[in-house]
Parts: C-alpha cells; structure tokens; sequence
C-alpha cells in the first residue's frame, strides 16, 4: 500500500477499475488498498467502477461473488468519506455478442440463450466508458457521492436479437435459458453468470433512467443499432461464417 500512496503523491483524480479475472478476492483487496491509499492523500476525486450486492438482494440465493465484493468496495469508499462516484456497468455490447452460437435447431442461424426471459437487458458499449468517465470528472460536484449507471440501451433480449438480423442481415434469434441450465453451459464462470443474469431479471431498476443519464453525460453513446452499424464489417466477418443471409 506504501507505493500506492506515494504514486497518488500529487494526482488530483483516480478512476479504479479493478479486472473480473482477479476473482472476488483480488478485486476486494486490491479495491480496499487501492481506498486504503487514497484516503491518505489529498486526491480530490475518485471515480469508481462498484456493483450492486447481489447476494444480499436475493437473502444469499443468488451469489455473484466478483458484484459483491465491488459492492463491498462502494460501502467501504463510503465508510471511508471519500469524494467518490460511483459507476455501474452493466453487460457491455462486446460480451453480448460474444454469446452467439450456432442454433440447435438451424444450421443456417444463431442464437444467443440467456436466462433473462422478457425482462429488459442494459448494455454498453466499450469505447463509451471512457468518455463517460471523463465526464463524470468534469462534473465532479455534481456526481461526488452518486451512482451513475452505464447503459447506452435498455432492451429485451429479443430487441437485441432483431437489431442484429436487421443490420447485419444475418439469421439471429434470441432463446430463454432457464438459470439451470445456463448454469451448465461449458464455460469456468457459467454458474456464477447464470446467478448475474437471473439477479438481473429479478432485482433490475429502470435503467432507462440511466440511460437518459448517460446520454446527457456523453451524447455521443452509441445506442446497440448504432454500434452494431459501426461495427457491421467485423461482426459480419466474425459471425458470418457460420451463418447464412436471410
């Protein structure tokens, strides 16, 4: 912790994001040194990258160890007093996509396969963090002690699938997956995943508040048609192959 705090010697804003594959234990103490070390400076704002606690909402069912030790961090940077925002983010566009998988049911076709139902999904894309953030320092007395959510768009899961088929002119649809078996789904952190999703479609606010929030912020945030446009070279490259055009 010594050397964090003579790094932040002088530095007048920190933004703390601390990496998922650091695991729930990493990013809880490399989040509390990280506070630790800030409180004995004089940086004059923090912004910081928390979540919600999912395990406390659902009374222990549903445990997301990584969300719930970046809540822990958000209680602690409060316990502390720190001039701190706090920024929640969501699924990120680029994570979504990366779900698609050839159908079952249609070797010309893909899916994607969550267990979020009807239930709205937020989203964002990964280039607009970035300028988020450096708003939200510009405006410091305005978002010191805040949580701003990060969403560029709050749709159904089927919403998404209809953006994709429409500008990438591919077969794409969009299947419920009971949390259970999402959970099986060959990947290390499925299980834990299958809990985010399901936390999500049961404790979600409205985060088209948020998102309304984020565009006043950063009127440049791509809603997912936009960065699906942007990016439709790309994506049609990646998923092309093993799709056909409708």
């Amino acid at each position: 912790m010594e050397s964090l705090r003579v790094a932040l010697v002088d530095v007048d804003a920190v933004v703390g994001f601390l990496p998922d594959n650091d695991g729930a234990a990493g990013v809880a103490m490399s989040g509390k040194n990280l506070l630790d070390a800030i409180g004995q400076t004089s940086v004059n704002h923090v912004v910081l990258s928390t979540a919600r606690n999912f395990s406390a909402l659902s009374n222990g069912r549903l445990p997301v160890p990584v969300s719930d030790a970046r809540a822990s961090l958000e209680e602690y940077a409060r316990l502390l007093k720190l001039p701190v925002t706090f920024l929640h983010i969501g699924l990120l566009y680029e994570e979504l996509v990366a779900y698609l998988l050839p159908d079952d049911d249609s070797e010309d076709s893909l899916s994607f396969s969550f267990p979020m139902g009807n239930s709205r999904l937020a989203a964002i894309g990964l280039d607009d963090i970035g300028p988020l953030v450096l708003a939200l320092l510009k405006h410091r007395n305005l978002y010191l002690n805040r949580t701003v959510g990060a969403v560029g768009f709050d749709g159904r899961c089927h919403e998404y699938a209809r953006i994709l088929r429409d500008v990438l002119k591919l077969e794409v649809r969009y299947r419920h997956l009971p949390k259970e078996k999402f959970a099986m789904m060959p990947f290390a952190e499925a299980p834990l995943k299958a809990n985010w999703f399901e936390a999500q479609r049961l404790y979600q606010t409205d985060s088209r508040i948020e998102m309304i929030e984020t565009y006043a912020l950063h009127q440049g945030t791509r809603q997912f048609r936009q960065w699906v446009t942007m990016n439709s070279v790309r994506l049609r490259d990646l998923l092309g192959s093993v799709s056909q055009p409708v």
